[in-house]
């Protein structure tokens, strides 16, 4: 990279005249192996979100790992359409509910603990929670 430097790039481009195309390709010819060389190429994968209810009712990564293993054992049974694949699934479904609902509890042991301490988030989630919704319209 350092003898990229170095070189006289006027002099350099004043010899393929006025061709922009062979200009960029003089460049990109002389920068491009130290690219490679000095940079580093990671793959940044997406991951996946639930629903940021997640996050707001505290699910530890140990129950998000238990939604993932379900979701997988589902898609291991729609292939395969075997009865002990789904009582697989089953399983892993009860361990996910049973974990979103001690992750749910803890979560609010946590708010009403520190309800004097921050009223605020308690609030909110006390406004949250008891919002009423309209399941269908009245005419």
């Amino acid at each position: 990279m350092r003898n990229d430097v170095k070189i006289d790039w006027d002099v350099k481009f004043s010899e393929l005249g006025t061709d922009t195309n062979a200009k960029w390709n003089c460049l990109k010819d002389h920068t491009e192996p130290g690219v490679r060389l000095n940079m580093s190429h990671r793959k940044i994968l997406r991951q996946r979100t639930y629903s940021n209810q997640g996050s707001r009712c505290g699910l530890i990564a140990k129950a998000l790992s238990k939604v993932r293993k379900k979701h997988s054992a589902w898609k291991r049974y729609l292939q395969t359409k075997d009865g002990s694949e789904y009582a697989r699934y089953k399983c892993d479904q009860n361990q996910v509910i049973n974990s979103t609902r001690r992750s749910k509890s803890r979560y609010e042991r946590e708010i009403a603990a520190k309800a004097r301490i921050n009223p605020k988030q308690f609030w909110r989630y006390v406004q949250q929670k008891t919002k009423s919704r309209v399941l269908f319209q009245t005419c």
